[in-house]
């Protein structure tokens, strides 16, 4: 009933399912990339909200671009416990570097 090559097929695939898996465990700085692009969704969010308010206080347009895609050149508040998780996952990117 099983002839040799789905029983070769099969050992391929096993083999590449668990190649795969020791690339992933090998590889935590994804998980770290992963988390880093989430804090920073959640600071652009914050400075797109910031461009619009000002969009929105001062009814200027630049060049009919919204502030949030030409840049402000301003001072942009970012809170010290999400600079601290920023921090700690570039710490995390760097470590895994270095091995």
């Amino acid at each position: 009933m099983w002839d040799n090559s789905i029983i070769y097929k099969l050992e391929t695939a096993k083999y590449m399912i668990q190649d795969g898996i020791n690339k992933l465990e090998k590889a935590p700085e994804k998980a770290a990339i992963t988390d880093l692009m989430q804090v920073l969704k959640e600071v652009d969010l914050n400075y797109k909200y910031e461009c619009d308010s000002i969009d929105e206080q001062t009814g200027i347009e630049y060049n009919g671009s919204p502030l949030y895609e030409v840049g402000m050149n301003s001072e942009f508040y970012i809170e010290g416990h999400t600079w601290h998780r920023i921090s700690i996952l570039l710490r995390a990117l760097d470590d895994n570097k270095s091995k």
